[in-house]
Parts: structure tokens; C-alpha cells; sequence
């Protein structure tokens, strides 16, 4: 994708990865409260995290605005706003690497292999936009991260299931009773999201291959 920075520079990226989540979350250079009250500001980074415990700073991406010379308060009334260069190195550097890093963490380094870029790219959407907690869409405590694995192991496509088919016992029927629960609450965006990722994991189960480069820095 190609972006304009304030400053008339253009920004490229080449990382499917980062075109996909940065599609769907888009980019505000100025940092706003979302309908929960959480500040986010850029792709979609949010100042706060939502854990199991309750909220709690975003302490990565804070420490990552300050050291490119950012002030959090000033972000915050608006006198100062975020370009969208430095809101790319902090997505592939910091937000996009930590939900990466999840997908490996549950799933296995083994995600890592050829074969597997489709679902890399919706499973580490899907950690980016609600993380691994009890909430997850694909956390380890989700009925979805229980039929991939089955999949996985069995290649068998009932795991996998139809979008558009609300069916609890597959992952595409548990990703679309999740879509229509938000579509119902006016989140219509989170329902496209979803659809989007489900048609990604779809190709994969058939077995398209994406090659992606991208290998999260330590």
C-alpha cells in the first residue's frame, strides 16, 4: 500500500502482513478515545490494554513513542499527532510483533513454515485486534483455536466448516457467530474484518501458499 505523510512524504510498504492489519484499522494521526474509553492513536494502537485483569498501559508501545521523541500527554490533547512513517516502524516494530509473537506462542514456531502464510496473516490480525485473553477470537481459550488445531493435525476440512454457516463446531461457523454478534451491535466493521480473515484461512486449509518475509525482531 501507498500513504501520504503530513509532510507530503510517501510512505510504501511491501509486508502483506502489515497492508492487511493496517487496511483494516486504518490510521489516525491524531490519538483519540475509543466507544470503551481507551486513548489509540496510529494503526490502532492502543495506549491501554485490555487483559483478563482489567486495563493496563501499554507500556511496549509508550516507551517505543517516547523514544522517537514523542510526549503521551501532549498525543493526548493533540498538540502533538503521530506521521504515518513513525506509525509503520511502530506497528511492524511493536503492535504487530507482539501479536506475532502470540501466534507463535500458541500455535507453534512450526507456524512459521511454508504453507502457512494465509493463516499466519488472519491468525495475527485476529491476535491484533482482541490479543489472547478470554476474549480472543483466536486465543488458546477460543472454540476457533481448538478446530484449527484439529485441522492441523487431522486435515480433515469439518474442522475448518463454511462462513456463513453458524456452526459452533468448526472454525469458520465459530468465526461467523462472532461476526454476527458484533454486525448486531452495529460493529459492522469487526463482521467484514472476520469475513476477510475467514476467506484468508479458507485458501490456506486448500492449500494456497503466500510467501511472507516478515520475522518479528527480538
Amino acid at each position: 500500500i501507498q500513504m501520504n505523510d503530513k509532510d507530503g512524504t510517501i510512505v510504501r510498504s511491501e509486508n502483506p502482513l502489515f497492508d492487511h492489519i493496517a487496511n483494516n484499522e486504518g490510521f489516525e494521526a491524531n490519538a483519540y478515545q475509543d466507544s470503551e474509553g481507551i486513548w489509540t492513536i496510529g494503526h490502532g494502537f492502543a495506549l491501554d490494554v485490555k487483559t483478563d485483569e482489567g486495563i493496563v498501559p501499554h507500556t511496549e508501545l509508550i516507551n517505543a513513542l517516547i523514544d522517537k521523541g514523542y510526549n503521551i500527554d501532549k498525543l493526548k490533547s493533540g498538540e502533538e499527532s503521530l506521521s504515518i512513517k513513525d506509525s509503520v516502524d511502530l506497528a511492524l516494530d511493536t503492535t504487530i510483533k507482539t501479536a506475532h509473537n502470540r501466534v507463535t506462542k500458541h500455535y507453534g514456531q512450526e507456524i512459521m513454515g511454508s504453507g502457512n502464510g494465509f493463516l499466519r496473516i488472519a491468525l495475527t490480525d485476529m491476535m491484533y485486534q482482541t490479543g489472547d485473553g478470554k476474549k480472543s477470537f483466536a486465543g488458546p481459550n477460543s472454540q476457533f483455536f481448538k478446530h484449527i488445531n484439529n485441522f492441523r493435525k487431522t486435515k480433515d476440512m469439518k474442522h475448518i466448516g463454511q462462513w456463513g454457516v453458524a456452526d459452533p463446531k468448526t472454525a469458520l461457523g465459530q468465526m461467523y457467530i462472532d461476526a454476527l454478534k458484533y454486525r448486531e451491535k452495529g460493529a459492522g466493521g469487526i463482521y467484514d474484518r472476520l469475513e476477510k480473515n475467514a476467506n484468508f484461512i479458507t485458501m490456506w486449509a486448500e492449500g494456497r501458499e503466500l510467501i511472507m518475509d516478515y520475522q518479528p525482531q527480538e
